[in-house]
């Protein structure tokens, strides 16, 4: 007998586990760091200088407090803040401007608001996400990004305009966008110092940010560790159900925790912005934030010790590849990035990945909108409104290209293009559940196919767009392979890092040079010719058309309601012996397929494949949209890639509505998770909820909230009517008059009663 009770088990210790970790974390962190080490000295050809490795410890300090915050967020909320770094990006910028332009307040003074500022943006984010509380995590991260891009379009610009800085007009542009080095304005400017042979010089500014990053990571630690508030904030984040029966106040560590991580990444935004462009401290490029994802990664999102040391070592390693490789720098660096990302994520034990799968992540309240109920669907005023419409629509894209000039035909072009990647999001997310932050290098992928076939191998368009439509589709598949182990929140960060990584490995022109084209002709099919941009317009639309038809009949069929089934409870369809892997990986090739025909399209819109059209940030914002339309449905997804759409080509360059943009999305989705599509369902509801009142009829649909049945039961008669009572009586033909001195005696104008004895005057004569 065993010290547990068990028959045969070895004997296990209280606490034994833990100390074991806690003493071979240490290890793994500092052979972490030795390895990287060897890495720099002996693998980056020619070896890399003390200097390079200073400088990437300095990164590494910024990224490991980013990185540490991550942590944070993750232990006691379960979800991955994508706004990490843009919460304390306002802080910087306030930071920067008081640093530069009121030189009597000291560097320490600008540099506590700052940190002040970001704890208390971070608060706020908390208190706004209570709304959420019971909402799956995926939504709430979701709304991260969505924090992210608003605090970079709108609140950290807003700082420039504060009124007791100097106005707008009176400062450069490169001041404004943060070009200009900050060194001139910090305390000891003149000092300067060497670390090694390579002439690099350093000063103030990185022995701020290693100082900066020790004291906040000993104040952490000694939060953690030495008060009872960090005792409870590790029980909250260990196991929160127990932490509030033991009288914890979760809610409130959970705001704490916010503050602390928007006071870590202001702290982090200023260290970086002082030791080196101080405007890639406040700008909107998700790709800053994958160093710390990979350190959190690397960390399993649980240990910051060991968050820590992946952050210094991955900066370190950064840097020596720039020196070493600086011509394929960017390739090895983001390339490395999502692999790591990846690798760390799928070799995590799977009881951690239990406690996300628990977290849910699912999109159940997303709902998809109702149709038209069947009770009033055969209404003439429906079927005329519903025809209607149609046929509107229908004319109104039918003619757009004769109504408009030139380049609005090319942005009807644009839209079709974006329906059909946003189609693609509606079938990975909206039913197949699976979050993908970097849809759009699967249109990369597929334009660069496409019109690599078209101009180097003279491929006709009409085989090139099915073969890059395999290709994409194939690929997207051996992608989605992670899914199979990854929930949601973590593939989310790989697919980030995916299209990341693809952005800058495959334009670049030192490695598929031989594949992207300078330009690329238009096709002709028979007599048609597909170069004047009318043409090209209604190809587009065909396109888009057909895709369309194909979603439909996909949700339709046996393939949409399956997805959606492994969307809402994987374990009860794989209990059902539906095989889990080929249908999650059916979802993903779909989804890469119709990204890819997208691709394929754009690059003959825009008769090439130029980087500049497939960013990451672009990823986020056609997600972003997607979800705001409404991602769980075909039109939802329409309606968001159509809003994005004239965003981008006419309200960019208002300042004003450009800020409205940024900021809509935000309150629309707080107020209507389910996004714009519901909206207008609940409105069209409202309006046939009127309709069948007026028209007598029971619509349960539209009156969840009353018994049908008992409705029914109410209108029913209790007997027979009578023959000759109520309304029959009218139809036999008796009618009673009176005679009236006014009206007459016929009856046709007087009142009407029954005929009785005349009335007789006081003399005995009649009235």
């Amino acid at each position: 007998m065993s010290l547990d009770g068990s028959e045969g088990a070895p004997a296990r210790f209280p606490g034994a586990p833990d100390l074991f970790h806690r003493a071979i974390a240490p290890v793994i962190s500092i052979g972490l760091l030795g390895a990287v080490l060897l890495v720099a000295e002996f693998v980056i050809p020619h070896g890399t200088p003390t200097a390079v490795l200073f400088a990437g410890l300095v990164d590494g300090a910024t990224t490991a407090l980013a990185g540490v915050a991550l942590v944070l967020i993750y232990r006691i909320t379960r979800i991955i803040n994508f706004a990490q770094l843009a919460i304390g990006g306002a802080g910087a910028q306030l930071a920067f401007q008081l640093i530069r332009y009121e030189r009597a307040i000291p560097f320490v003074v600008s540099l506590a608001l700052a940190i002040l500022l970001g704890a208390g943006i971070g608060a706020a984010f908390d208190l706004l996400m209570r709304r959420f509380v019971t909402a799956p995590r995926l939504l709430v991260m979701v709304f991260t990004v969505l924090l992210a891009y608003v605090l970079s379009a709108v609140v950290t610009p807003g700082i420039l305009r504060l009124p007791f800085l100097p106005p707008i007009g009176e400062r450069p542009l490169t001041q404004l966008l943060g070009v200009n080095s900050l060194q001139p304005f910090l305390p000891f400017s003149g000092l300067r110092f060497q670390v090694g042979h390579l002439p690099v010089p350093f000063g103030f500014p990185q022995l701020a940010v290693l100082e900066i990053a020790v004291v906040s990571l000993l104040a952490i630690a000694g939060l953690l560790t030495l008060t009872r508030t960090g005792v409870a904030i590790r029980a909250a984040s260990d196991n929160t159900e127990r932490a509030v029966l033991l009288g914890i106040s979760v809610a409130a560590l959970g705001t704490l925790v916010w503050a602390i991580a928007g006071g870590l990444s202001a702290a982090s935004q200023v260290a970086a912005g002082i030791a080196g462009n101080p405007g890639a401290a406040f700008t909107f490029d998700p790709t800053t934030l994958l160093p710390p994802l990979a350190a959190a990664a690397l960390g399993r999102f649980r240990s910051l010790p060991r968050t820590v040391a992946a952050a210094v070592g991955l900066s370190v390693l950064i840097d020596a590849v720039g020196y070493g490789l600086p011509t394929h720098s960017q390739d090895w660096i983001f390339g490395g990035l999502f692999v790591l990302i990846g690798a760390a994520l799928f070799l995590q034990r799977r009881d951690s990945l239990r406690l996300e799968r628990g977290a849910a992540a699912s999109w159940r309240l997303v709902a998809e909108p109702r149709p038209v109920a069947r009770e009033m669907a055969g209404l003439g005023v429906i079927r005329g409104t519903r025809y209607t419409s149609i046929l509107a629509l229908i004319g109104l894209i039918g003619l757009y290209p004769f109504l408009v000039n030139t380049r609005l035909i090319v942005i009807g072009s644009d839209i079709a293009v974006f329906g059909i990647v946003a189609l693609s999001l509606v079938v990975l997310t909206g039913w197949a559940g699976q979050v993908s932050l970097g849809q759009y290098a699967f249109v990369g992928i597929g334009a660069v196919v496409a019109s690599g076939l078209v101009a180097h191998a003279g491929v006709p368009f009409w085989f090139a767009v099915p073969i890059s439509v395999l290709v994409v589709g194939a690929l997207a598949v051996v992608v989605g392979l992670p899914a199979l182990r990854l929930p949601g929140l973590y593939l989310a960060v790989v697919s980030l890092a995916f299209g990341a990584a693809v952005y800058y490995i495959l334009f670049d022109p030192n490695l598929f040079g031989w594949l992207l084209p300078t330009t690329v002709a238009r096709p002709t099919l028979f007599f048609l010719n597909f170069d004047d941009e009318r043409s090209m317009y209604y190809l587009c639309l065909a396109a888009f058309v057909l895709t369309v038809v194909v979603c439909l009949n996909l949700r339709r069929g046996r393939t949409g309601r399956l997805l959606i089934a492994l969307r809402d409870n994987d374990s009860d369809v794989q209990a059902l012996g539906i095989p889990l892997v080929r249908s999650k990986l059916l979802a993903f090739g779909i989804a890469g397929g119709m990204a890819g025909f997208a691709g394929a399209l754009s690059a003959f819109v825009l008769r090439g494949a130029p980087q500049g059209d497939f960013t990451p940030t672009l990823s986020i914002q056609i997600f972003i949209y997607t979800l705001l339309g409404g991602v769980s449905s075909v039109a939802g997804g329409l309606i968001g890639a159509a809003i994005l759409e004239l965003i981008v080509y006419f309200l960019s360059t208002n300042v004003v509505l450009s800020y409205l943009a940024a900021v809509l999305p935000l309150i629309l989705l707080y107020l209507a998770p389910s996004g714009l599509l519901a909206v207008f369902t609940n409105a069209r509801d409202s309006v046939l909820r009127i309709i069948a009142h007026r028209r007598q009829l029971i619509v349960p649909s539209l009156q969840p909230e009353v018994d049908a049945e008992a409705l029914e039961q109410r209108l029913l008669p209790l007997a027979e009517p009578l023959p000759a009572g109520g309304l029959a009586a009218l139809e036999l033909g008796a009618r009673y008059t009176i005679r009236s001195r006014q009206f007459g005696t016929d009856g046709s104008a007087g009142a009407t009663r029954p005929r009785g004895p005349e009335p007789v005057g006081p003399s005995g004569g009649r009235q």
